[in-house]
């Protein structure tokens, strides 16, 4: 069986933002695509793809939207493509915190001026409700074909791609305790690292500027800095009883 993460969140937000966010998550977070969307009694199933990477060959992303009268529960599922990879180095959680930290960036962004444009989409999203529901049939039935076909082109690089797996193995086996021992470390620093990351872009500009001031001075500060093997030591003032 392939590996997989999954989590469910609920927002006190209507459903048809989060159709819209999802529809242009491809423009924004990168290596992510939009493959389609299903309607239910009730919600949406949105599917997304994320490309073939160092740790996998690729996943498909399973974002299950149910409308809960003014909130939605947002569940969002990933697994590797490959049905074989039964390690995938933590990328689906990863896949996982990206799509929930994408939509969740866009609700900020909704609640600092943007609501106009979250009110256009939601009455595209009503608008377009009927056509999901008259395709809803035949994606049902090419979806099979879809997955053997995308199977099949992989097919050929996972045949290639194994012995190099088979020699990683050792390796991933000692390295995993240490993995594990750092994750939560990991989780602990990632937000402060989203926190930080718009302050370190607004500093960059700067850095970038001082650098040649910086390289300018350093043969002066080198010839001014004293030599502490010339400076006496205090006992050899004649102090010295």
């Amino acid at each position: 069986m392939a590996a997989k993460a999954k989590e469910y969140k609920v927002y006190p937000v209507e459903i048809g933002y989060f159709i819209t966010a999802l529809q242009n998550i491809g423009g924004y977070v990168k290596g992510f695509s939009f493959n389609g969307a299903v309607p239910f009694n009730g919600g949406m199933t949105v599917h997304l793809k994320h490309g073939v990477s160092m740790s996998s060959w690729g996943e498909s992303i399973r974002v299950t939207l149910y409308n809960q009268g003014g909130q939605t529960g947002v569940e969002v599922y990933s697994e590797c493509d490959m049905p074989t990879q039964i390690i995938d180095w933590g990328k689906n959680s990863e896949n996982v915190r990206n799509v929930f930290y994408f939509l969740e960036q866009g609700m900020s962004a909704m609640h600092f001026g943007q609501q106009p444009q979250y009110q256009q989409a939601q009455t595209q999203y009503q608008q377009t409700q009927p056509q999901y529901q008259q395709v809803q049939p035949q994606y049902q039935q090419t979806q099979p074909q879809y997955q053997q076909a995308q199977y099949q082109q992989v097919q050929p690089q996972y045949q290639q791609a194994q012995p190099q797996y088979q020699q990683a193995q050792p390796q991933y086996q000692q390295a995993q305790p240490q993995y594990q021992q750092v994750q939560p470390q990991y989780q602990q620093a990632q937000p402060q690292y989203q926190q930080a990351q718009p302050q370190y872009q607004q500093a960059q500009p700067q850095y970038q500027q001082a650098q040649p001031q910086y390289q300018q001075a350093q043969p002066q500060y080198q010839q001014q800095e004293p030599d502490v093997n010339s400076v006496g030591h205090p006992q050899d003032n004649g102090t010295q009883q």
